[in-house]
C-alpha cells in the first residue's frame, strides 16, 4: 500500500505539472523563465486548479466517485500540457549538471547529499500522521468531509480552523477520498519538492553557480522545520514554495517586463493567500518592490495593478465560503469588525510568543529565535543557526548578487510584518527561508575564499561548517530514526504512536477502538481537547449537541444544559461510547523536557456530570493519554445517581 501511495502522490505531481503547464507558458510568452523555473511555477498553478475543483464539486457531493470524476477531467486536461513540455532539452539540462559534478567532488558531494536528504525526508511522509494540527484539524477536517459526503464545516468541533484557506486542504481532500490515509501526507509533501527546487532555482536567479544554488537548497531542506514539514499536511512549506515561485517571477519580470508575468506574479500570490492567511503577509512583503516598480517602469503601471487584483480575486471563492457561513469573508480575522455580536478570535495569540514588540526586540529576534527558542517561540524550529552564522557573511560579496536590492528588502518587509502584525511563531518565518538560505550559500563560499589564503582561517572555517552541518544531520537523522521504521512497514502503527511524541497524544489505539466497534446510526461522546484525526469525526458529540454546534460563532453563550436534560439528550442520540482523556505533557519551557499535565474535566461543559462516576468504572480501551468507556455503562450510572437525587450538578 505504501508503494501505490508514493505512486499516486508522484502520479499527482505529474498531472499538476502538465495542468499548470499550459497555463503558465502562454503567460511566459516572452520566454524570460527557465524551463524548470516553468515547471516549477505550472506545478503550483495546478494545485490553484485541483483547489478550485474540489471545492466546486465537493459541496455538491464528496466522495471516491466524485473525486475520481474530477481526477479523470484533470488527467485528459494534463495531457496537452505533457506533450508541449521540453523533455528532452530538460534532460540535457540534468545531464551537463551531473557531468559536471562527476568532475568535482564537491558538487556531486552536494547533489549527492540534496537528493539522499530529499528522499528520506519526503518518504517519512508514509508514516502515520502524527502532528499536532494535523490531528487536530489539517486531517480531521478532510475525514469530517469524507464521512458527511460533502464540504459543510464540522461547527460541532468549535473550531475556527476549520474555515481557514483551504488550498491545501483539498489536496488533503483529494487524495484521502481516492487513496485514503496513506496518500494525503506525499501528496502534499510535494510542496515541500517543490520549494526545495524554488530555492535553488532562486539562486540561479539570482546570479548564483550550479555549486552554490544546490548548497542553498540543502541548507533550505535540512533546516529542522522544512525536514519536519515535509513528512506532513502542514500548510508552511507549500506557503514557502509559493512565496518563492513569486519572487522568481517577480524577479524575471523585472529583467524583461511584460504584462503575462505580473499575471503569473498575482496568480502565485492569490495562490498563497488561498494556502493560509499569512500569504497575505507575503503579498504585503511585496509591497515596497511593487511601489520601486511603479516609478521604475512608467509603461507597466497599468500591468502592476494587475498583480494584487488577481491575488485578490483568486481569494474571492474563499471569502464567499466563509461569508456564507459566518457572515465575516475572512473568518476567523476581523470577526467582531464584520459580525455584530460576534466574539473576537486569537485576539491574545499574537502575544503568546516572542520576547516583545519593542524595537530592541525587533532586532536582536534573529538571535533569541535561532540561539535560545525554546522560552519565547514555537521549539527549536530551525535547528542549528546556520542562517544566522552564515547569511550575514554574503556581505563579503554582496556585488556580485543579482537582484540582491529586491530579495533584501522583500525579506525584511516580511520580517517586520511577522514580527508587528502576527504571531512570532518561528514557523510563519517558512515563506523567507529560501532566500535566507540562498544568502547563506553563498555567505559560506565567500567566507571559504577569505579563509582561504591562511591555512588557520581555513581551518576554523571547516571547523564552524562542520559544527552547524553535524547539529543539522543530527535532527535529520532524529527524524529518519523516528518516521522511516514505519513508513517503510518496518514498525506497526500503534508502536510507532506509543514511542513518537506528539502534544497532547494521538490517541490512535482508543480512537481506532471507537472506529473499529461503532454502528451506522451511534454517537459517542469525546472528552478530548482537541479532538483526534482517528476517531471518527461526523458521529462524535463534543460539547455542544445538534441544535446548539453553531453558538460558538456569537457572545451569546449556548443554553445551559441540566443534568437530567443532558441523560436524556445522551439517550436520544444512542451514545455507544465516551472517550475521556487521562493526562498530558506540556513541552514548552527551556528544555523540552515533557511535564506532566492532570485533566481538568471542570474545563468541559459536561465534565461535571461525567468525571464524578469515572472513578468506579473500568475503560474497555486505553493508551497513555486516553481511555474508552462504554456508553451504556455510562447511562446506567447516570441514572442511578438522577434517580438518587444527591448532589446532582448544576445546570452547565
Amino acid at each position: 500500500m505504501s508503494l501505490v501511495a508514493l505512486g499516486f502522490a508522484l502520479g499527482l505531481g505529474l498531472v499538476l505539472v502538465g495542468l499548470g503547464w499550459r497555463i503558465v507558458v502562454p503567460l511566459d510568452s516572452a520566454g524570460v523563465l527557465s524551463d524548470f523555473e516553468r515547471a516549477l511555477c505550472a506545478f503550483l498553478i495546478g494545485t490553484l486548479v485541483l483547489y478550485f475543483a474540489v471545492m466546486a464539486v465537493g459541496h455538491w457531493r464528496f466522495d471516491r466517485v466524485s473525486m475520481g470524476g474530477i481526477g479523470l477531467v484533470l488527467v485528459a486536461l494534463a495531457l496537452p500540457g505533457w506533450r508541449a513540455m521540453p523533455w528532452r532539452r530538460m534532460g540535457l539540462s540534468l545531464r551537463r549538471l551531473f557531468l559536471a559534478a562527476g568532475e568535482d567532488w564537491r558538487l556531486a558531494g552536494l547533489l549527492g547529499l540534496l537528493a539522499l536528504t530529499l528522499v528520506v525526508s519526503y518518504v517519512q511522509g508514509l508514516a502515520p500522521p502524527n502532528d499536532y494540527d494535523s490531528l487536530m484539524y489539517h486531517l480531521a477536517l478532510p475525514r469530517f468531509n469524507l464521512e458527511q459526503g460533502n464540504l459543510d464545516p464540522p461547527f460541532g468541533h468549535r473550531l475556527p480552523n476549520v474555515l481557514f484557506p483551504h488550498l491545501v486542504t483539498n489536496i488533503s481532500r483529494f487524495a484521502l477520498a481516492l487513496m485514503g490515509e496513506g496518500a494525503t501526507q506525499p501528496s502534499v509533501g510535494l510542496f515541500g519538492i517543490a520549494a526545495c527546487a524554488g530555492t535553488a532555482l532562486l539562486a540561479r536567479r539570482m546570479a548564483m553557480s550550479a555549486a552554490i544554488s544546490l548548497a542553498a537548497a540543502l541548507i533550505f531542506l535540512t533546516t529542522r522545520v522544512v525536514i519536519w514539514e515535509i513528512g506532513t499536511v502542514e500548510v508552511d512549506l507549500p506557503l514557502a514554495a509559493m512565496a518563492t515561485a513569486a519572487l522568481i517571477v517577480f524577479l524575471a519580470w523585472r529583467g524583461r517586463p511584460h504584462t503575462g508575468l505580473i499575471v503569473l506574479f498575482g496568480l502565485l500570490l492569490g495562490s498563497g493567500f488561498a494556502i493560509k492567511y499569512q500569504g497575505g503577509l507575503v503579498g504585503f512583503a511585496f509591497a515596497p518592490a511593487l511601489i520601486w516598480a511603479w516609478f521604475a517602469y512608467p509603461r507597466q503601471r497599468w500591468a502592476l495593478c494587475l498583480a494584487p487584483l488577481i491575488s485578490v480575486l483568486t481569494f474571492v471563492p474563499h471569502m464567499a465560503e466563509d461569508y456564507r457561513w459566518t457572515g465575516n469573508p475572512v473568518f476567523p480575522l476581523y470577526n467582531a469588525l464584520f459580525v455584530k455580536d460576534s466574539p473576537p478570535f486569537y485576539t491574545d495569540y499574537n502575544l503568546t510568543y516572542g520576547t516583545g514588540r519593542g524595537w530592541l526586540d525587533l532586532l536582536t529576534e534573529p538571535w533569541s529565535l535561532s540561539v535560545a527558542p525554546m522560552q519565547h517561540f514555537d521549539g527549536m524550529i530551525l535547528g542549528a543557526p546556520i542562517l544566522l552564522a552564515l547569511a550575514p557573511l554574503a556581505l563579503l560579496g554582496m556585488s556580485a548578487i543579482r537582484h540582491r536590492g529586491i530579495v533584501l528588502t522583500w525579506i525584511g518587509a516580511y520580517y517586520v510584518l511577522w514580527f508587528f502584525v502576527q504571531s512570532q511563531q518561528v514557523r510563519f518565518l517558512l515563506p523567507i527561508l529560501p532566500a535566507l538560505a540562498v544568502f547563506a550559500a553563498f555567505g559560506a563560499r565567500r567566507l571559504a575564499l577569505v579563509g582561504q589564503p591562511s591555512q588557520t582561517m581555513r581551518g576554523a572555517f571547516l571547523v564552524l561548517l562542520g559544527l552547524l552541518a553535524a547539529n543539522q544531520a543530527l535532527f535529520v537523522g532524529v527524524y529518519a530514526a523516528l518516521r522511516l521504521p514505519p513508513a517503510l512497514g518496518l514498525m506497526s502503527p500503534e508502536a510507532y504512536h506509543e514511542r513518537t511524541p506528539t502534544l497532547t497524544g494521538a490517541n490512535y489505539r482508543t480512537c481506532r477502538f471507537i472506529s473499529d466497534h461503532l454502528l451506522a446510526g451511534q454517537r459517542y461522546l469525546s472528552f478530548l481537547g482537541p479532538h483526534s484525526y482517528y476517531c471518527p469525526q461526523a458521529a462524535a458529540i463534543m460539547s455542544l449537541f445538534e441544535d446548539e454546534n453553531r453558538t460558538w460563532l456569537t457572545t451569546r453563550p449556548a443554553p445551559k444544559i441540566s443534568f437530567e436534560n443532558f441523560i436524556a439528550r445522551l439517550e436520544q442520540a444512542k451514545i455507544r461510547f465516551v472517550i475521556v482523556p487521562t493526562g498530558g505533557e506540556n513541552r514548552r519551557n527551556e528544555t523540552g523536557v515533557p511535564v506532566p499535565v492532570a485533566v481538568n474535566f471542570d474545563e468541559h461543559r459536561f465534565g461535571p456530570f461525567v468525571a464524578p462516576i469515572l472513578t468506579d468504572l473500568t475503560p474497555i480501551a486505553t493508551e497513555r493519554f486516553s481511555a474508552v468507556y462504554d456508553g451504556s455503562q455510562i447511562l446506567e450510572r447516570l441514572r442511578s445517581w438522577r434517580d438518587s437525587g444527591r448532589n446532582l450538578p448544576e445546570p452547565r
